[in-house]
């Protein structure tokens, strides 16, 4: 899953970036305060600025992109996918929510008519209101990608 694997990279990156952040300071310690040219800084501070700034900006574009990489795939797979019905086996909150409607990680049991049942995971923005109908053990229609196993609730 590309969405959760750049969230993931993103609370790396988040986590990643107090490292350079503490270095900022450590820097800063022995010097008297007063203004400083960008030059006149020591080292360890100038890549403490750089190392925070790309630690922040990698977190922000891949926290912010995950739900919106999940949404482009997932329609992509409506469009062009093949229509299956799955087994809903799990479902888990990611904790993102996008305009009150949460995105969820189901793991289904998908079930093509011409070929062999495969087990597939995706995430998916849920209506609030939907919530309750998405529980394990209830049958979706979806749309999938035989080659990838890649697979979508079908909305439509």
């Amino acid at each position: 899953m590309l969405g959760s694997n750049l969230r993931r990279l993103g609370w790396i990156s988040f986590a990643l970036m107090w490292i350079p952040f503490t270095a900022i300071f450590i820097g800063m310690i022995s010097l008297p305060s007063g203004n400083y040219d960008w030059i006149e800084l020591p080292l360890i501070t100038r890549i403490g600025i750089i190392g925070t700034g790309f630690f922040f900006v990698t977190s922000t574009f891949t926290m912010v992109g995950s739900p919106l990489v999940s949404w482009f795939m997932n329609r992509s797979l409506q469009t062009r996918g093949l229509p299956a019905q799955a087994t809903i086996l799990e479902i888990r909150d990611t904790g993102t929510t996008v305009n009150n409607s949460p995105l969820v990680h189901l793991k289904l049991q998908v079930e093509p008519g011409d070929r062999p049942a495969f087990q597939a995971d995706t995430e998916q923005l849920i209506n609030r209101l939907q919530v309750p109908q998405m529980q394990p053990g209830v049958s979706v229609p979806v749309r999938y990608d035989p080659k990838s196993q890649a697979v979508a609730i079908d909305t439509d």
